[in-house]
C-alpha cells in the first residue's frame, strides 16, 4: 500500500431522529445567524424543514434563508449565495439536501471569505482557500456522498465547464435515513449507482494489487447492488435504505481512496456532458461506465475477472481470459455483471436507454469510446480517431441551453400548450418529453395545467429533468394562495419559471407575490409576459428580484430588434410565442426559407426554428401532432451560417399577429379563468 495521510473533520449523526436530538445542543457553538440553504422546496412538504426552522427558533438563531438551489448547482448560485452570507454576516451555514445543496453551499462558504474570484483562484492561481463560514449538513437524498469532504462539482455557466472546486467541509452531518422516503425511486436509484460509481472509480485506480482499501471497497459496491434489490420489491424499506446512505458517505469520506491513486474518467466525462446538458448525474454515469468499461477491458483484464467475481458473485468457472480480445464467460462471462450494472440502471428508466435529459445517448452507449480509442491505420499504428464534434452534436446533445440571470439553465426549445385541451396537452407534453423535450410552458388561463403535471409523472422523468414554466393570472395576482394553487393544479413542489402573464390588474402585487415565492423556494425563476419596454422599466423600478425573461411575441415578420437590446441591456432574455407567424402561410413559405430547406435537408419551419435559436430567442412550438412535435425538436444538428443569418433579419416587417388593447387589459384584469373546474 502507498503512504498516505488520513483525517476526516466531520462528526456524523447517524439514525432516525438525530436532527431532533442533537441538532439544537449544537448550534449553541455558532454565533447567532445561521443561513438555511435547500433546494426546489420539497423539504416544506415532508415536514423537514418545519422540524428544522421550529428547532432553530428555539435556539434563539435568526434565520437567513437560501433556496432554490438546483441539481447541478451554477457558479451563479455560488455567488449569489456568498453575497447574501456576506451581506447577512452568516455565523453557520446549514445544508438541507442532497449533494447539489452540500456542494453549492461548501464553495459559498469559501467564497464569502475571500474577496477574489474563487474560480480563478482555484483553477488559474491553483490556490485553495483557507478561510471558511463554518458548514452543517443534513442529508435528505443519498448518492454523492457530499457531506463527508470538502470537495464540490460546479457548474460555470458562461464557461459551459462542469468541474471541482474545493471549499468547506462540514462540522457535522446528520444523516436520517427516513429523510429520504418521500424522495421519488428514479432519484433513489439515481443516487445509488452514483455511489456504486464512485466505488468502482476507486476501486479500478493504482495500485490494483490486493489491498485493504479495495477490500473494504468490495464490501461497500455489495451492500450496494444488494440493498438496491430489495429497494426494488420493497422501497420503504429502511434497513436498505440505511445501508445506502451509509455506503453513500463511505464511497466518499476518503476511507476507499486511502493508499490509492484515482483520476475518476467516467465522472470528467459526465461533468462535462451535464455542462452542455444538465442530464441527471447518476443517470449520465450509468450510460457511460459500461461504454468505458468496455473500452479499457483489454488492459487489466485480471482486475475486471477480480471484480465479476467479488463483486458480482458471478462463478470463477464462467470467467476465461481470451489473449488481446479480453474475456468473456461461457454463459456470460463478466459481462453478466455488465447486464446487471445495466439492470441497476433502468430500474425505473430502460436499460441501454439515453439517461433522462441526454437526448440520444443511447447511441452513444453503443459507439462513444469505441469511436475514440486509439486505430491501427496503415503507417500510422497508434493514430488515434477523433469523434467528429458534428457527430457528437448531433447524438449527444439535442437540445441547447441559455442561462438566466441568476444562473438557472433553461432549455431553448420547449412545447407550448396554448389552446389544447387538457386531453390534447397531456398527450402532446408526453410526446414532446420523449422525443428529448424539457422544457414545458403552460398557463393558469390555458386550464390544462392539471394535464401537464400527469404528463409529467408519466413521462418516468425525474422532476429535476424537466424545466416548467407556468403564469399567473391577472385576477389572481393579489390571491395570497395563487402560487400555491398552481403548484397544487401541476401536482409538483416548484415551478421553474413563473410568470405575470398580462399587465393587467394589480400587476405591481402579481410580481411582488412571485418575489415571495422565489425567495421560499417555491419558484425557481421569474419573469414577465406580454409587456411593453416602459412596463418592464416599472417592475425593474420596484422589484427585489430582477426579472429573467420577457416572453412575447417574436418571429420573422417581428424580430423585436430593440425590445431585445432592451432586454439584453437589464440582463433578460427573450421568449417567443407565435414563433412561425401563427402559421401564417406567407411567412412559412418564404423563398428563402425553401431555399435553406433544401440545403440543409430540413422544412421551412426547421429553418425558421433554428433561425429564433441561434439568434438567442427562447422557442415554444405548439402542436398536437406527434410528427410535429418531434420534427420541431430536430434542428440541433445543424447550423444556419453567419450570412444566413443575416438574410433572414432582412425579412422583418415589424408586422404582429396579436395586438394588445386597453379593452382587452380591462376584460383580461376582470375575467376569471375555471382553473379547478379543468379535467
Amino acid at each position: 500500500m502507498n503512504n498516505f495521510l488520513f483525517e476526516n473533520k466531520t462528526k456524523v449523526y447517524f439514525g432516525k431522529g438525530g436532527v431532533k436530538e442533537y441538532l439544537g445542543c449544537l448550534l449553541e457553538h455558532y454565533g447567532d445567524t445561521v443561513m438555511l440553504a435547500y433546494g426546489g422546496g420539497s423539504i416544506k412538504h415532508n415536514g423537514v424543514y418545519d422540524e428544522i426552522v421550529g428547532i432553530l427558533n428555539a435556539e434563539g438563531k435568526r434565520i437567513v434563508e437560501f433556496p432554490g438551489i438546483m441539481p447541478n448547482p451554477t457558479y451563479a448560485k455560488v455567488q449569489e449565495g456568498a453575497k447574501l452570507a456576506r451581506e447577512n454576516h452568516v455565523d453557520l451555514i446549514l445544508a438541507v439536501g442532497g449533494g447539489s445543496v452540500s456542494d453549492c453551499c461548501k464553495v459559498v462558504s469559501a467564497q464569502a471569505k475571500v474577496d477574489e474570484d474563487l474560480w480563478e483562484l482555484e483553477n488559474t492561481k491553483h490556490t485553495r482557500p483557507t478561510a471558511f463560514i463554518p458548514l452543517g449538513t443534513i442529508v435528505t437524498v443519498f448518492g454523492t456522498g457530499s457531506e463527508m469532504n470538502n470537495g464540490a462539482v460546479i457548474t460555470h455557466e458562461e464557461k459551459k465547464i462542469k468541474g471541482a472546486l474545493w471549499g468547506a467541509q462540514a462540522d457535522f452531518a446528520f444523516l436520517d435515513p427516513t429523510y429520504t422516503l418521500s424522495v421519488p425511486m428514479k432519484q433513489v436509484i439515481s443516487g445509488a449507482f452514483d455511489t456504486l460509481s464512485h466505488a468502482m472509480e476507486t476501486y479500478f485506480g493504482k495500485p490494483d494489487e490486493n489491498n485493504l482499501s479495495d477490500d473494504i471497497n468490495e464490501a461497500v459496491m455489495r451492500s450496494v447492488i444488494r440493498n438496491i434489490r430489495v429497494l426494488l420489491t420493497d422501497k420503504d424499506n429502511y434497513e436498505a435504505r440505511s445501508e445506502l446512505t451509509w455506503a453513500s458517505a463511505m464511497a466518499e469520506n476518503g476511507i476507499l481512496k486511502i493508499g490509492k491513486v484515482t483520476d475518476f474518467q467516467c465522472h470528467m466525462i459526465e461533468h462535462q456532458l451535464g455542462a452542455y446538458t444538465n442530464c441527471n448525474h447518476g443517470a449520465g454515469l450509468a450510460v457511460i461506465h459500461p461504454v468505458l468499461y468496455r473500452h479499457l477491458l483489454p488492459a487489466n483484464t485480471a482486475r475486471f475477472a477480480r471484480f465479476a467475481q467479488n463483486v458480482w458473485g458471478i462463478d470463477p468457472g464462467q470467467i476465461r481470459a481470451e489473449t488481446g480480445t479480453g474475456w468473456r464467460g461461457g454463459s456470460g462471462g463478466l459481462h453478466q455483471g455488465d447486464r446487471d450494472a445495466h439492470h441497476l440502471c433502468r430500474t425505473g428508466r430502460p436499460c441501454r436507454h439515453r439517461p433522462q435529459g441526454c437526448g440520444r445517448f443511447h447511441r452513444a452507449d453503443r459507439r462513444l469510446l469505441q469511436e475514440a480509442e486509439p486505430r491501427r491505420t496503415a503507417g500510422h499504428p497508434q493514430r488515434v480517431q477523433v469523434i467528429k464534434e458534428r457527430k457528437i452534436q448531433k447524438e449527444l446533445f439535442i437540445m441547447e441551453f441559455i442561462t438566466l440571470n441568476n444562473g438557472v439553465k433553461m432549455p431553448a426549445e420547449g412545447i407550448g400548450t396554448f389552446l389544447l385541451t387538457p386531453d390534447k396537452a397531456e398527450t402532446a407534453v408526453l410526446s414532446a418529453l420523449k422525443d428529448g423535450a424539457r422544457l414545458i410552458d403552460t398557463a393558469n388561463a390555458y386550464c390544462n395545467e392539471k394535464a401537464v403535471g400527469r404528463a409529467m409523472k408519466k413521462s418516468g422523468l425525474l422532476r429535476e429533468e424537466i424545466f416548467l414554466e407556468t403564469k399567473l393570472w391577472p385576477t389572481f395576482y393579489t390571491d395570497a394562495d395563487a402560487v400555491d394553487k398552481t403548484l397544487a393544479r401541476l401536482d409538483t413542489d416548484y415551478i421553474d419559471l413563473l410568470l405575470i402573464h398580462q399587465p393587467a390588474g394589480d400587476y405591481v402585487a402579481g410580481y411582488r407575490l412571485m418575489e415571495k415565492a422565489y425567495k421560499e423556494g417555491k419558484v425557481r425563476a421569474i419573469g414577465l409576459s406580454n409587456f411593453n419596454e416602459e412596463q418592464i422599466k416599472e417592475i425593474l423600478s420596484i422589484c427585489e428580484v430582477k426579472p429573467t425573461i420577457l416572453q412575447t411575441e417574436v418571429h420573422p415578420y417581428a424580430q423585436q430588434k430593440e425590445l431585445k437590446a432592451f432586454l439584453a441591456e437589464n440582463g433578460m432574455v427573450i421568449q417567443a410565442w407565435y414563433p412561425l407567424g401563427h402559421a401564417d402561410k406567407g411567412l412559412l413559405e418564404e423563398p428563402l426559407f425553401t431555399r435553406l430547406a433544401a440545403k440543409y435537408g430540413k422544412s421551412n419551419v426547421q429553418i425558421i426554428l433554428r433561425w429564433h435559436i441561434q439568434a438567442g430567442n427562447v422557442v415554444i412550438p405548439g402542436s398536437k401532432n406527434p410528427a410535429h412535435i418531434h420534427d420541431n425538436f430536430d434542428v440541433f444538428d445543424f447550423a444556419l451560417t453567419d450570412a444566413e443569418m443575416q438574410e433572414i433579419t432582412t425579412l422583418n416587417k415589424d408586422k404582429r399577429y396579436y395586438e394588445v388593447t386597453e379593452d382587452k387589459l380591462a376584460a383580461f384584469a376582470t375575467m376569471f379563468p375555471p382553473v379547478e373546474d379543468q379535467k
